[in-house]
């Protein structure tokens, strides 16, 4: 049976918002935030989406869409850390430099010989540079128990809505998030 209601309207707005029409919410789940770019499809930056019982990770398009899910009442800790790049870019670097080197003996013709290498030599100065100056990605790895749900975070997103999307994941969790009720302790003394 598919709810009607209002608000059932509005969540699928959400999702098709971030067009996502290819997985449905949990009857009873609600959408509470999105962490991403909401105003496209989600491509390889992606969304994180937080609902009301899971936290849900969405990449790629509608044909090779990628989704991971996690209970947030399974997160056992939330790290959001910065990834370096491997060291692909300086691998390429040196083989640029080499291939200059080859190319100023191969070439057989005045202005070549220096313009050649001169330009794969530029490029390989480009890679270290770039190397160097860039800072990473940030990715946020919601931990539960062996898994993880990974996200890679777009360069644009406030540090702020990060902590936000973090804290509302825990106050939801915890059952002290807004329209959740507070859930008793377990422990009763006698």
């Amino acid at each position: 049976m598919v709810d009607t209601g209002p608000e059932a309207y509005v969540i699928q707005l959400d999702l098709d918002s971030l067009g996502i029409d290819d997985f449905a919410l949990i009857d009873g789940e609600r959408m509470d935030s999105v962490l991403g770019d909401g105003q496209r499809d989600t491509g390889d930056d992606g969304a994180m989406l937080l609902t009301d019982r899971r936290v849900i990770r969405v990449t790629g398009n509608r044909k090779q869409r990628q989704t991971s899910f996690a209970s947030i009442h399974d997160v056992a800790g939330v790290e959001l850390s910065f990834e370096q790049e491997g060291h692909g870019s300086l691998v390429w670097a040196a083989i640029g430099f080499a291939v200059a080197i080859l190319l100023y003996f191969a070439i057989d013709h005045a202005l070549g010989r220096l313009a050649a290498p001169a330009a794969v030599a530029a490029m390989a100065v480009y890679l270290i540079i770039d190397r160097m100056t860039t800072s990473g990605r940030r990715t946020l790895f919601f931990r539960t128990g062996s898994s993880e749900v990974q996200c890679e975070l777009p360069d644009g997103l406030e540090s702020a809505e990060i902590q936000s999307f973090i804290n509302r994941m825990y106050e939801l969790r915890d059952g002290s998030g807004r329209g959740v009720p507070h859930r008793a302790s377990n422990f009763a003394p006698r």
